[in-house]
């Protein structure tokens, strides 16, 4: 079996039986241990409420939390990444989006997309995931009609192209039933294309570790007097012993002696996604939020363009300061130009008058920085151009470097 991964967000407007679907993908792969399969299946157990942790997501009948859930579909490996439908959690699906591979749309056959639809569909396309597969589910409410899914197809495609998001699939379901989720349906002889998990094989791997590598420093450690080591993810490419890092802001030169991960012996090399320790050989003394790079130069600038979805209620102002994080580094900030206002339920420019950008409003924007930060274009190294603006410890908006 391949060991690789494959990670999937799934989003969708509320109500329109994301988490039933979850549950049923879960039941129909043999993902479940035997006692909640037979719970299910004895109606003791709601689909729904496999991937909730919290009490009060039950009792709510909603999902303020991402969630991980993983399964296998022919001898391939999926985490399935799910992100809420309330407006007000939207923001905690910035964390689990932003490395995902590809992304599945939940969309009602009735109730066709609505505004949280199109807001998911905004923040994938800020975030940098393209490819989508559309699920129109709850196909028995609408008597398995080959009209109704039609008539919501051709309206999802058209509607989530201005964000640049591209459906390889659309797919009628049925949570409730099963219904071309993992089994052919027999109650649409009409669809003769693939099921959902038929469709997954189309995802493709997003490939961080053929990028320059990027090892933004979290940490430092001194265990024993002398015996330095710096901890942190690596964000891109992959470092062995021997290779040569500079650091930024600086460009000073580091020497990577060894690669540690707790409790295992020195590693040969280490990749994109791996926490692990460095030994250096270093003249001077890194701290959280320097950038380690090699092969291509990071950006290195008290000013950056950059392209946000805002998330607060309260419009984004350029007189205000922002905390910006990017990777581990925390600068000061303003927005000084405001540019390409865009509004995310219809993806439509809207006008700027007053300086403002409003909530679920996607803007070009050019950040003033207190200090110098070292960051990439997100379309050439993701991990380390994307970035979250707070404000008094509240994420307002997420973004990218362009």
């Amino acid at each position: 079996m391949d060991d690789e991964v494959l990670s999937i967000v799934i989003a969708g407007h509320i109500d329109h039986g994301k988490s039933s679907l979850i549950g049923r993908l879960l039941l129909d792969t043999g993902s479940l241990s035997a006692d909640v399969n037979e719970k299910i299946l004895k109606g003791e157990m709601n689909l729904a409420h496999l991937t909730d942790h919290f009490l009060e997501e039950r009792e709510g009948d909603m999902t303020i939390d991402i969630s991980h859930v993983s399964f296998t579909v022919s001898n391939r490996k999926y985490l399935l990444i799910d992100a809420p439908g309330h407006k007000e959690f939207l923001k905690n699906m910035l964390t689990g989006a932003s490395h995902a591979d590809g992304a599945v749309l939940v969309v009602d056959a009735l109730e066709g997309p609505r505004e949280q639809t199109f807001r998911h569909a905004n923040l994938l396309s800020v975030i940098g995931v393209k490819r989508v597969i559309v699920l129109v589910n709850k196909m028995d409410a609408a008597n398995w009609s080959e009209d109704a899914f039609n008539n919501v197809k051709d309206e999802i495609v058209r509607k989530i192209r201005p964000f640049g998001l591209e459906a390889m699939a659309v797919i009628p379901v049925s949570a409730e039933t099963g219904d071309n989720v993992a089994k052919k349906s027999e109650n649409m002889g009409w669809y003769k294309a693939e099921t959902f998990t038929e469709s997954l094989c189309r995802f493709e791997k997003r490939r961080f570790s053929a990028m320059p590598a990027r090892f933004p420093v979290q940490d430092r450690y001194e265990f024993t007097p002398g015996k330095i080591v710096y901890a942190g993810r690596v964000e891109a490419g992959v470092i062995r012993p021997g290779d040569r890092l500079k650091r930024y802001p600086g460009g000073e030169e580091a020497k990577i002696t060894a690669i540690e991960k707790f409790g295992r012996p020195p590693l040969e090399q280490a990749e994109a996604g791996e926490n692990v320790t460095l030994k250096l050989d270093f003249a001077g003394t890194l701290k959280r939020g320097d950038l380690l790079g090699a092969e291509s130069v990071p950006a290195v600038s008290r000013t950056a363009d950059g392209r946000i979805l805002w998330i607060s209620p309260q419009p984004a102002s350029s007189v205000k300061n922002f905390t910006l994080r990017c990777a581990t580094r925390e600068v000061v900030c303003q927005i000084a130009d405001i540019r390409n206002r865009y509004d995310a339920g219809s993806g439509k420019n809207v006008e700027s008058a007053n300086g403002e950008i409003k909530e679920a409003e996607t803007a070009d924007v050019t950040l003033q920085l207190d200090s110098e930060l070292a960051f990439d274009r997100f379309s050439e190294i993701p991990s380390t151009g994307q970035f979250v603006l707070e404000r008094g410890g509240v994420c307002v908006a997420a973004g990218v470097f362009i």
